[in-house]
């Protein structure tokens, strides 16, 4: 019995085998874990579709964090899936709506 035998894990972030994401995915594979995928646009869908059918999962659930609606379905989804072992996001994007903090100047 793995380590994470009966637990469920929502993976975002594969783009490629080499991705730190499929390291994750696989190691919590390998130790039981149920895992369902996210991707980020249509480019990408038939790669993640492919890692998630390597890891024995069937869900892939578009997820791009510049759009709301998508934010709250994907979180919509996993939630009805039921609890997750852990949440792994390994392509950093800026959010659209990150604002530059204020930069004072003195001037002397």
């Amino acid at each position: 019995m793995g380590f994470l035998q009966g637990k469920r894990a929502l993976i975002t972030g594969i783009a490629s085998e080499r991705s730190i994401a499929s390291g994750i995915a696989e190691a919590m594979h390998r130790e039981g874990a149920e895992l369902a995928f996210t991707y980020q646009n249509e480019k990408l869908k038939s790669r993640v579709e492919s890692a998630a059918s390597e890891y024995g999962s069937d869900i892939v659930i578009p997820l791009d964090v510049s759009d709301d609606a998508q934010i709250a379905a994907a979180s919509s989804s996993s939630a009805s899936a039921g609890p997750t072992a852990s949440t792994s996001s390994c392509t950093p994007s800026p959010s659209p709506r990150a604002k530059p903090s204020p930069v004072s100047s003195s001037t002397a």
